[in-house]
């Protein structure tokens, strides 16, 4: 998540978002990079589905990424505890 998207979520629901835990960890919860390769990236993925599964504001933020659409979400790496689908698995593709 960038700090552009923190700061939206932050903005959508603030009293609840503010002590989140991806707070200035957004280079964990961004999407893949270009040229990263997928298992860098699924590791990343893992630890912040990890943080997020202890975040106190969980709820909070699941409640901001069900009002966004499937285009708002297309580019968000992790979000409210959910990875990426271009993490969750890899693909023969992804390995080449």
């Amino acid at each position: 998540m960038s700090p552009f998207e923190f700061d939206l979520l932050v903005g959508h629901d603030s009293a609840h978002l503010q002590q989140a835990a991806c707070k200035g960890r957004h280079g964990l919860f961004d999407a893949r990079r270009h040229n990263e390769p997928h298992t860098d990236a699924a590791k990343r993925h893992t630890a912040a589905t990890t943080i997020c599964r202890r975040c106190p504001a969980l709820e909070a933020c699941q409640r901001w990424a069900d009002t966004l659409t499937r285009a708002e979400r297309a580019d968000s790496g992790v979000l409210a505890g959910t990875p990426p689908p271009d993490t969750r698995r890899p693909t023969q593709e992804t390995h080449k």
